[in-house]
């Protein structure tokens, strides 16, 4: 890598307010909850200027420090430990963000990849397996939590030299989560989850792994994040299994979870089918699993109880809609069905239309209320008509109209004709966009859970 591109240079020329404002307008902007601090985004835009010139003068002399992450658990099931989730301030969810770009053009193999393209490799591979082929499922031990913080410097110091991007990610992993207060106490091994760098680390402290076992004819390999899946031959499925279970702990000091551990590491015939990335893959057939098949139906309860007690049916029903349909925003695919949008099982479409629709007689709605949205429609939508269709909603082709109209709708009290009416189009928009990001929070912990 010549000086121009270098990963010192590259870091230094994005440290000026310009850069700054945009991540922050576009990534950060009424979409971060506040960290321990309980500094909001609001708050923060007021002093951005003079927050953006204290970071970029601490950024480049080296001494910026990040505030202990406020902890966040996520429950993951009955009879499991939470998922510690790490918030940072919003001061350092800029600076995380900043990283997270710059990393991204250093390590371009590694940025941020959705499931899809390997979902659909996943498909075609089964699909072209002799019926005799098996499954290896391989899911790695508390990932997160175990990666060597001195492997992953050595890792970063190599590809990357450069001791300022290097020395602050190894503050930003090495930070505490649920502190009050600075302390001496930091992290010893672990990425924290939660932080705009975390999937870029992970990717980047398993590229050898990918390296050394994912370009092998005898076999397909598959990678998402601690998720492995290989498509084999039985007879050389153990030796495979073991190789990269030896490989993981020698290298990396991960462990394997044994193999027999449903839902976790196994090994099964292709004809029985395996799940993986909230999917079903059972040779030539895809469809969703279990869980996430009744995940939804468990979300779709919500907003119909919300629907029974609300006096703004109108409301409810846009959120419903949004549920079944998904959206695209900021060119993003969001949404259960969205990412469900590989699937081939019909029947799944038909008992969650089935379900929506027994839900609105129970809400004492019109039956069948033709502003309620379907399944099996948005599938056919998203599928074969997806740059033209109307059917779900892409917010980022709405224009003055449209926005007004959804604003009316979602925060009718406050939004009203004469409020909108007096906005310019720049502060339309921030409205929009501040209240669009806050209804699709939601839309994106379901596709998480999905396949988590």
């Amino acid at each position: 890598m010549d000086k121009v591109s270098s990963p010192t240079k590259l870091f230094q020329t994005h440290l000026n307010k310009g850069f700054l404002f945009e991540v922050f307008e576009l990534y950060i902007d009424g979409k971060a909850g506040p960290g321990v601090d309980g500094q909001s985004t609001k708050a923060f835009k007021t002093n951005l200027d003079w927050e953006a010139t204290t970071l970029i003068r601490k950024l480049k002399i080296g001494t910026f420090q990040f505030s202990p992450y406020r902890e966040k658990l996520l429950s993951k099931g009955v009879n499991k430990l939470p998922r510690q989730i790490s918030i940072p301030t919003v001061r350092d969810k800029l600076v995380l963000k900043l990283l997270s770009l710059v990393l991204a053009k250093i390590f371009p193999n590694h940025s941020s990849i959705p499931p899809h393209s390997i979902i659909k490799k996943v498909h075609v591979a089964s699909e072209n397996s002799p019926e005799t082929s098996v499954y290896i499922r391989l899911d790695i031990k508390d990932f997160y939590p175990s990666v060597d913080h001195d492997i992953l410097s050595k890792i970063l110091a190599k590809k990357c030299r450069s001791k300022a991007i290097v020395g602050l990610i190894n503050r930003a992993i090495k930070n505490p989560t649920g502190a009050n207060k600075k302390s001496e106490i930091i992290n010893k091994k672990g990425i924290p989850q939660g932080l705009s760098i975390a999937n870029i680390l992970a990717s980047i402290y398993l590229e050898d792994l990918d390296d050394d076992f994912g370009s092998n004819p005898d076999y397909s390999y598959f990678r998402f994040v601690d998720d492995i899946l290989i498509v084999c031959s039985p007879e050389k499925a153990d030796k495979i299994a073991s190789s990269i279970s030896n490989a993981l702990l020698i290298n990396r000091k991960l462990q394997i979870h044994e193999i027999g551990t449903a839902g976790k590491s196994e090994i099964v015939p292709i004809i029985e089918g395996v799940e993986y990335l909230g999917y079903k893959f059972k040779r030539t057939e895809i469809s969703v699993r279990n869980e996430s098949f009744k995940k939804m139906f468990r979300i779709l309860i919500g907003v119909f109880t919300k629907l029974k007690n609300s006096q703004n049916k109108t409301r409810v029903i846009w959120s419903i809609n949004l549920k079944i349909t998904g959206c695209i925003y900021n060119g993003r695919r969001i949404g259960w069905l969205f990412y469900f949008s590989q699937t081939q099982n019909w029947q799944q479409l038909n008992q969650l239309d089935a379900f929506v629709l027994k839900q609105s007689i129970n809400s004492k709605i019109a039956s069948p209320d033709p502003r309620i949205k379907t399944f099996k429609k948005s599938y056919r939508e998203i599928r074969f008509n997806s740059a033209t269709s109307n059917y779900f909603p892409n917010f980022d082709q709405f224009d003055d109209e449209q926005m007004k109209s959804e604003l009316a709708i979602l925060k009718p009290n406050f939004y009203t004709n004469e409020y909108l009416d007096a906005l310019t189009s720049e502060e339309l928009k921030r409205q929009f966009d501040k209240t669009i990001a806050y209804e699709i929070r939601d839309l994106e912990r379901d596709m998480f859970e999905s396949f988590s």
